[in-house]
């Protein structure tokens, strides 16, 4: 993970690696958020009672950028 920014809102921050890679990130528990992978709109997604927001970026050669925005 690289370049990583936070605020009360968004979490935006780039991750590279080979073929596959899945994400957890620890959020407000319960509440849903919109995921972004390189500028493709990934859906709405919900953390569980814990915070745990899991997600699975496929890696094309380069870094990929994903964006998370509170909803």
């Amino acid at each position: 993970v690289h370049h990583m920014k936070v605020t009360d809102k968004e979490i935006e921050f780039q991750v590279e690696g080979e073929e596959q890679a899945q994400l957890t990130l620890e959020l407000e528990a319960e509440n849903e958020y919109e995921v972004m992978i390189d500028g493709f709109h990934m859906g709405i997604m919900k953390t569980n009672l814990g915070g745990k927001l899991v997600i699975s970026v496929e890696f094309s050669g380069k870094p990929q950028t994903v964006v998370v925005k509170k909803m």
